[in-house]
């Protein structure tokens, strides 16, 4: 899962704003009729599930989930659970919530992650959806990048969908960020190919 992480978080920290500072928030907020606190999402049955997100994604067999000791290392917290990812966001730049990875011939793996950015950080607070794509999308250096919206899990969503070439092997990959209340969940799918980048964001369910 080493690999997995190092090629999803790559790409992922070179395209998102970081910001510094932190303050600190409540656990929970009201959203209209319905009270949104953090919750860490579930992999069962080789599907993964976000309560808060409100999405599901089941990308078939050849993909492997890490666990959540694994998810824990990456995070550099002792376990996973609802209260220590929300209490590291408060602390971090962002914390994993899942990563995915289907093995490939040679030295690449695809990945799917789902990562929560530290919005409420100084200069980020109160940013939505949009304006945190974008301002993530001035911060790319990559010129292959592309702001857009689209269709995701039945909604639809700000995106950036960029590529580049690492170690002579295309990388394609598309970020799409997910605002639910306070929390802006980010969906990073990396691909050796279009029509697999594609596929998997497609595979995406409405909750």
């Amino acid at each position: 899962m080493r690999k997995t992480v190092i090629l999803t978080l790559g790409l992922f920290i070179s395209a998102v704003l970081t910001f510094s500072g932190c303050v600190g928030t409540e656990n929970s907020v009201l959203d209209g009729n319905e009270i949104i606190s953090f919750s860490h999402g579930i992999v069962s049955d080789g599907k993964f599930e976000s309560k808060l997100l409100k999405i599901g994604i089941d990308p078939g067999d050849e993909w492997n989930f890490a666990t959540d000791e694994e998810l824990a290392k990456a995070n550099g917290i002792e376990e996973v659970n609802d209260d220590s990812l929300e209490a590291a966001l408060k602390n971090k730049n962002f914390v994993c919530d899942m990563i995915a990875e289907k093995k490939n011939e040679g030295s690449f793996t695809e990945s799917i992650s789902v990562t929560y950015p530290n919005i409420r950080a100084e200069g980020a607070s109160g940013m939505s959806e949009k304006e945190y794509a974008e301002a993530s999308f001035k911060s790319i250096e990559n010129k292959n990048a592309v702001l857009e919206n689209i269709s995701f899990a039945g909604k639809e969503h700000s995106s950036i969908k960029l590529s580049e070439s690492k170690e002579g092997i295309d990388l394609f990959q598309r970020m799409i960020f997910v605002e639910r209340g306070r929390y802006i969940g980010i969906v990073t799918v990396t691909c050796l190919s279009e029509k697999n980048l594609d596929q998997i964001v497609s595979g995406f369910y409405s909750l």
